[in-house]
């Protein structure tokens, strides 16, 4: 049925660290007070700030989950140089949405990949969708939202070369907050480093939990190192 065809898009879906936590303890009014000024303030910047940039990427939230989808034209219907702009500002809008979030002292870790999705007013439906969930479940583990392969070499295929986006020490690619912020970078820094005191002041005994903070304040040095160098 041609209504229901399945169309490419690029898909970000994130997980809010420690929300089962959360919910249902005397912080879960506080904390979705928190999320719902993230979402508000990014679809402003999204539809009334920079509308002429990402007007056209939706954003669903259910639960602690938040999915971002953009259809990515065909070849024949776009020129190439603009079909990788589009990749470039959904990388940056969901950046900003981290950002925004870090702002909040919120910490998501997700994936993002491209595929073929069926999308209207009130569902997204295909395996792209289920792909970036995969990533954010299998992948990221820690405080990042990383990139998939099919993603990257889809890309490199176009000519683009990446902006914005860092290899980490696993080999994988993940979207660099700290490179998308400009003149709020120290901003988020100090923010990074307050969640990571309290995170490893809070988790002593919980490994699992010990390590994405660990992630975190490597992520935060590493680039402190490159600015010096």
């Amino acid at each position: 049925m041609k209504d229901l065809e399945e169309k490419r898009y690029i898909v970000a879906f994130l997980d809010l660290l420690g929300a089962s936590k959360i919910m249902g303890s005397d912080r879960s009014q506080e904390v979705l007070a928190k999320i719902k000024e993230v979402f508000e303030n990014t679809r402003r910047t999204a539809y009334e700030v920079y509308k002429e940039y990402f007007n056209d990427i939706r954003i669903v939230v259910f639960s602690d989950n938040i999915a971002f989808v953009r259809k990515i034209p065909e070849k024949y219907e776009i020129m190439t140089m603009h079909r990788c702009i589009k990749i470039m500002e959904f990388i940056s809008f969901v950046s900003i949405f981290l950002g925004t979030a870090l702002e909040k002292e919120l910490l998501f870790r997700g994936g993002v990949t491209i595929g073929k999705l069926y999308v209207d007013e009130r569902m997204i439906w295909g395996k792209a969708l289920v792909d970036a969930h995969d990533l954010e479940r299998k992948v990221a583990i820690f405080p990042r939202v990383v990139i998939s392969k099919e993603l990257y070499n889809w890309m490199r295929a176009e000519g683009m070369k990446w902006w914005g986006i860092k290899q980490d020490f696993d080999g994988v690619w993940f979207i660099d907050i700290l490179s998308n912020t400009g003149n709020g970078k120290d901003y988020l820094i100090r923010k990074m480093k307050k969640l990571v005191e309290q995170g490893k002041r809070d988790n002593v005994y919980n490994e699992s939990v010990l390590q994405k903070y660990e992630w975190l304040e490597r992520y935060v040095q590493n680039e402190k190192n490159c600015e010096i160098n």
